[in-house]
């Protein structure tokens, strides 16, 4: 009998080794799995900031433009009035060479 107590002792044992290597395998192999999805991770955040990046250059890039659109409005306003100015006055000289026309009695080729 206590030889087939030795013998259950020493299954009893493999037994339990076998199940403490297959933890162990699924440990590895879960440690596996997590070390693979730690890296895409890394990639993923990689490629995050970098897009993050490009978007802050892209926002420098259109801020910039909103800036030169605001001048060049600004300008187009000022040269508009300048031109506004420029026919009030060229209407004013208008008329005043054909009162003097009138006045001289020749007749004025702006009409």
């Amino acid at each position: 009998m206590k030889m087939y107590s030795k013998e259950l002792q020493e299954l009893d044992r493999n037994t339990v080794q076998y199940m403490i290597d297959e933890l162990q395998e699924t440990i590895n192999q879960k440690d596996a799995v997590i070390g693979e999805q730690s890296a895409q991770l890394t990639q993923k955040d990689n490629t995050i900031e970098e897009q993050s990046a490009q978007l802050t250059r892209k926002d420098s890039t259109i801020e910039e433009q909103s800036v030169q659109l605001t001048r060049k409005d600004n300008m187009i306003e000022e040269q508009s009035a300048q031109l506004a100015r420029f026919q009030k006055l060229l209407e004013e000289q208008n008329r005043r060479i054909q009162e003097l026309s009138a006045l001289a009695g020749i007749p004025s080729a702006i009409e």
